[in-house]
């Protein structure tokens, strides 16, 4: 999926650039000296906001990446450089954006997999949490019963009583 905040941003940026060059000193009713006119502030502001729309963009195509890897190994480093961000400043996007920090947002969608899949009783946990891209069963035993305030076993079990 390729998202382009240029796409929507870029006309709006565009046009008001067009507008602080083509009249950069129309007088305003009590401009001061050396201030920039209305139409310079809506060009920087059309810069702000295409900020905004990069950094949601990013965030969107991060959470897409971890949706579809997190079974595998995922770091910081390796998400915010394929949307071409530093780890630091990726870091702190994804608290914005979702309040969690990348590690935290990373095992709760592990978790709620791994929730789904200890719905079906044929599965052994220890299977379920590599699946979901635990590297050991203890690691998976301490974040789910973080998360979700009891152990794997015992969420299966509820699971199962109420099917019954």
């Amino acid at each position: 999926m390729n998202i382009s905040p240029c796409a929507t941003v870029g006309p709006v940026l565009e046009a008001a650039r067009r507008d602080a060059t083509t009249n950069p000193t129309t007088p305003l009713p009590g401009r001061i000296a050396n201030q920039p006119n209305v139409v310079g502030l809506r060009a920087i502001m059309a810069e702000r906001a295409f900020a905004s729309v990069h950094q949601q963009a990013a965030t969107v195509i991060a959470c897409e990446i971890i949706e579809k890897e997190y079974r595998g190994k995922l770091t910081l480093g390796g998400v915010a450089r394929r949307v071409n961000f530093s780890a630091g400043y990726f870091s702190m996007l994804m608290k914005k954006a979702t309040g969690l920090n990348f590690v935290d947002y990373v095992a709760r969608l592990r978790v709620e997999k791994a929730k789904g899949l200890l719905e079906n009783p044929h599965f052994r946990v220890g299977e379920i949490a590599f699946e979901v891209g635990f590297q050991s069963l203890s690691q998976f035993n301490r974040t789910f019963r973080h998360l979700v305030g009891m152990p794997p076993r015992d969420y299966r079990a509820l699971f199962t009583k109420s099917l019954s």
